[in-house]
């Protein structure tokens, strides 16, 4: 294990920074341990979708799916004033660090006191049963999560993702085995309100010995230390927050308990998908800071990657809506088959997701907060208004809307510092059309010819659709132009290629 050279004994040392490299070097080697730990956390987390699904009942989701937003927004509020700073500024001292996490400490034992207090409220406004207690039961949780979030970025500052990867998959393995074990002694929703506090105090408790952190008072307690990008980068994660959330408790609000569940079910699935991309936010921001401060732009990798993941994301995408009967019915069992169509049009908004997703990390290494700040307050806006219209129409109409904002939030315009580091905002979209097209193919072959071949039985679907698009997916593989593809790839590929002996004139670039 690499140790930080700046351990808890020198406390005024800059953090040290791991070694930097091309960002498509940097991409793949964390991103590939990040990739691969958060298909095992899918993998782990669908196996106990399969069990809890068929353990507890909707409206005990629809109590989880509350209690989560909670806990998603002290999660959200300490990535933007912890992980941001750390991970962008260069000279981050252990005593700075310390301030960091006493400041969110301190902060938070005001937000508990609150959500204790109201919680009885909540569960009378809403007519969600036992609603009052499960709040207060992850009240632990928003603790815990400083030393997660804070443990967790100091690794990936460190470039130390291969510890970090492991810790997250320990953390979603411990949570999964006790929900699962709890749920069958029929603890029902606090089956997993147990097994998340359990979990995320084993997990804070490594990364804490992992990061070097301790709970001692800092030599001076300095809100400069959070600073304005800690500012900015908690109150675009608060609006991020409330425009992934008031969704769900829209649904809640106006529909209930299990249909809060049945959507919530749905999301969580369209999440999951989106998960091995997220996992390369990580390595891909450091690696955007390591070439701006090299080349002074991102223009070239910043269109090869956005191109690049809007091709596999809308074709993942494709695939999940053509299967998505199937889907429900291996992951959470036929009662759960009316979450299907709003799976399909929650799935549809992943490649915005994704590209959402991209430009707040080339905002965050522009400087260009406000923007992403903006971005996220029209989502806030969008959202928020229209799910109440839509609720009353059920799930379905409230997941058109929220995939419909997120493919609008694209198209707000980048400010002059994201311009002049990216070339632009209509450059990048542009990046965006060729996945996009691709995408609405893939959906009209599987719509159109594959589904009418398995004749309703869900089964023969996964027979049919996966070899097909599987052979596309290749096929796809194989005719991408060299310039599209990053670092070694186009090499690699020709390399593949020749040993088939299928082009052994195809020429690589330099």
């Amino acid at each position: 294990m690499t140790v930080d050279p700046t351990g808890p004994g020198d406390d005024s040392a800059p953090i040290a920074r791991g070694a930097t490299g091309s960002v498509t070097g940097m991409v793949a080697r964390g991103g590939g341990s990040m990739v691969l730990a958060r298909l095992l956390r899918t993998l782990l987390t669908v196996l106990g979708m399969l069990v809890l699904a068929r353990l507890l009942t909707p409206a005990d989701f629809g109590i989880v799916a509350i209690t989560n937003t909670l806990t998603v927004l002290s999660l959200v509020i300490l990535e933007g004033a912890i992980d941001f700073p750390t991970l962008r500024r260069d000279a981050l001292s252990r005593d700075a660090a310390q301030s960091m996490i006493w400041i969110a400490l301190l902060f938070l034992v005001p937000f508990a006191a609150v959500i204790y207090a109201v919680a009885p409220a909540i569960e009378a406004a809403l007519g969600f049963p036992d609603l009052g207690w499960a709040l207060r039961g992850v009240i632990p949780v928003f603790f815990l999560q400083v030393f997660f979030v804070s443990g967790g970025a100091i690794l990936r500052r460190q470039h130390r993702f291969k510890a970090a990867a492991l810790v997250s998959v320990g953390s979603v393995g411990v949570y999964m085995s006790l929900a699962v074990g709890l749920a069958i002694l029929d603890h029902g929703v606090w089956s997993i309100i147990i097994a998340q506090n359990i979990a995320l105090l084993v997990t804070a408790i490594v990364l804490a010995r992992l990061a070097s952190i301790s709970l001692r008072w800092p030599r001076r307690l300095s809100f400069a230390a959070v600073g304005r990008v800690g500012a900015y980068g908690a109150s675009s994660r608060v609006l991020a927050w409330f425009w992934s959330s008031i969704d769900t408790i829209a649904v809640g609000v106006v529909l209930g308990p299990a249909a809060v569940g049945l959507y919530a079910r749905a999301y969580n699935i369209s999440l999951q998908l989106k998960e091995p991309f997220t996992a390369l936010d990580g390595p891909t921001r450091q690696a955007m800071v390591a070439v701006r401060n090299r080349d002074g732009n991102l223009v070239a990798p910043a269109v090869q990657m956005l191109r690049l993941l809007t091709i596999v994301t809308a074709a993942a995408a494709a695939l999940c809506v053509v299967l998505r009967q199937s889907i429900v019915l291996i992951l959470l069992g036929d009662q759960w088959q009316a979450s299907a169509a709003a799976l399909a049009i929650l799935v549809l908004g992943l490649p915005a997701r994704i590209g959402l997703m991209f430009f707040d990390g080339l905002a965050a290494t522009a400087g260009s907060m406000p923007n992403m700040m903006l971005r996220h307050a029209l989502l806030c806006g969008v959202v928020g208004s229209g799910v109440f219209l839509a609720a009353p129409h059920g799930i379905v109409a409230v997941a058109a809307v929220v995939s419909g904002a997120m493919y609008v939030a694209l198209l707000l315009p980048a400010r002059a510092a994201e311009r002049a580091l990216t070339g632009g905002r209509l450059l990048l979209l542009s990046a965006m059309v060729p996945g996009l097209l691709l995408g609405a193919a893939l959906l009209a072959i599987g719509e159109i010819v594959l589904v009418p071949l398995a004749a309703g039985n869900l089964l023969a679907a996964l027979a049919i659709v996966l070899p097909v698009y599987g052979v596309i997916a290749v096929l796809i593989g194989l005719a991408l132009p060299n310039s599209w593809l990053p670092g070694a790839l186009p090499a690699r590929r020709a390399t593949l290629l020749r040993r088939f002996g299928a082009a052994p004139q195809i020429q690589t670039r330099g």
